[in-house]
């Protein structure tokens, strides 16, 4: 799987958050490591999920579309449309080329919740919301 992209509100990529699996019900269960990962979303205003298959795509002359062309789509839009405006861009570069990896893109709209009980909430109460 290819690393997550934490974006700022401008679609710039603040950080990535490796990615150390294989999707979700490629291994056996007891394989599955359930080790988590604490990010500080505090600035970011998106994750973006994406599949090898969108990094992947070639065009005729078979080069992969790759994450610098990842980057500057999701950055030229707004939030609501990063999706759709990474997908057209991964269909223009593609051409007439056929597919031959499926693809898959989540972005997941980030915001910061606050606990009041603990000295400790703006290190345990980040999460993550899908709205």
């Amino acid at each position: 799987m290819p690393n997550a992209l934490l974006l700022s509100k401008s679609g710039d990529v603040q950080s990535t958050i490796s990615s150390s699996h294989l999707a979700l019900g490629i291994s056996r269960d007891e394989a599955f490591d359930p080790t988590t990962v604490e990010i500080d979303t505090r600035d970011a205003a998106q994750l973006a999920l994406l599949s090898d298959g969108v990094l992947e795509a070639v065009n005729s002359a078979n080069e992969e579309f790759g994450l610098a062309r990842t980057q500057k789509a999701l950055g030229s839009a707004p939030a609501r449309d990063r999706i759709e405006a990474l997908l057209a861009a991964v269909f223009a570069y593609q051409g007439l080329t056929p597919q031959v990896d499926g693809m898959a893109v989540a972005m997941l709209n980030l915001r910061a919740a606050w606990w009041s009980a603990s000295p400790l909430a703006p290190f345990h109460s980040r999460q993550l919301h899908n709205t």
